[in-house]
């Protein structure tokens, strides 16, 4: 990319006038140069004084260079990009008894579309050729596969493989996990309120269901997080991972206000909202009560966590503190 369209797309970008648009675009760029061009980038915006920065996000895009300048070599990048909105918020494809909302995120090389469902009645797909994870946002259901009906409830997650026939039969809201076809995934109908499944992770508390076991590729956390998320909090901190990718899944908020800080740009929070969190990138939870969370996990993690040197923002939209 030459100079002057990278020149270009920045002033593009600090027009942007949302924080995720901001945060989208200019983390796509950053992400699109290579390793010379982010560095010539980083001086040429040095020594602009020029620019025009009316929403005061020179400092912040600057911050995504440095980032990047540091990152550890063994942070594996697979062309996943951020994505942030309310599924509520997304156009309905209309099904009989079932409205369905989509983010699709294959197109910003996830292997995997997010849907919320808002199911009444007995909703049959007519194909069943993908793989498909499936947890109740509120209301009550059954699923009926592999000849068995099981109660799904709001602590139940089920796991139905590509090619198997199912029915969801009630009044519910679901959030699904639709997945690419090629993974050789093993039907899983499991509940998260087992405390054998309760593990302390940077987040908060969190209920495990290990599918990368069983051939998904992921695991899937439900996770209850409060207050600030901060090495002072109980141990749990704001972090990144190297290798991990993550979505995150607003499901319930006990509290006025919640947001998560993307490599320190805050964005808000509420029930409904889906954030998808390439690895290496710095994510942190805060709230003034308690959020639940859905966390899509790829391949499992397994203490996959990275923390430098960083620090809380001075506040909302602001630059990182250690700049």
């Amino acid at each position: 990319m030459n100079n002057a369209l990278a020149y270009r797309q920045v002033c593009e970008i600090l027009q942007q006038e949302s924080p995720s648009g901001f945060l989208e675009c200019g983390k796509g760029l950053v992400e699109r140069l290579a390793t010379a061009e982010q560095q010539a980038l980083f001086t040429a915006l040095n020594a602009q004084g020029q620019l025009q920065n009316p929403h005061g996000r020179l400092d912040q895009l600057q911050y995504f260079l440095r980032a990047a300048e540091i990152r550890p070599p063994d942070v594996e990048r697979d062309g996943r990009q951020f994505a942030y909105g309310n599924l509520n918020d997304l156009p309905i494809t209309s099904h009989p008894y079932a409205d369905v909302h989509t983010m699709d995120l294959e197109r910003k090389g996830w292997p995997l579309n997010v849907h919320l469902m808002k199911l009444d009645g007995r909703f049959e797909p007519v194909t069943f050729g993908r793989p498909t994870v499936y947890f109740v946002h509120e209301g009550t259901l059954s699923v009926s596969v592999a000849n068995t009906t099981h109660d799904f409830t709001k602590s139940s997650q089920v796991a139905i493989p590509g090619h198997a026939p199912y029915i969801l039969d009630g009044k519910a809201t679901l959030y699904a996990l639709d997945c690419q076809p090629n993974m050789n995934a093993k039907l899983s109908v499991e509940h998260f309120d087992d405390d054998r499944k309760k593990n302390k992770c940077p987040c908060g508390w969190s209920y495990r269901i290990p599918l990368v076991e069983k051939g998904w590729g992921f695991s899937t956390h439900r996770t209850k997080i409060s207050g600030a998320h901060d090495p002072t909090n109980d141990g749990f901190a704001g972090h990144q991972h190297k290798k991990t990718p993550e979505l995150y899944f607003t499901d319930r908020l006990a509290g006025s206000t919640a947001t998560i800080t993307i490599d320190g740009v805050v964005l808000p929070l509420s029930p409904g909202m889906l954030v998808a969190i390439p690895n290496g990138t710095m994510h942190a939870v805060d709230c003034d009560g308690e959020i639940d969370q859905h966390i899509f996990v790829g391949g499992g993690h397994k203490d996959d966590f990275w923390t430098p040197k960083w620090n809380r923002l001075p506040g909302t939209g602001g630059t990182p503190a250690n700049k």
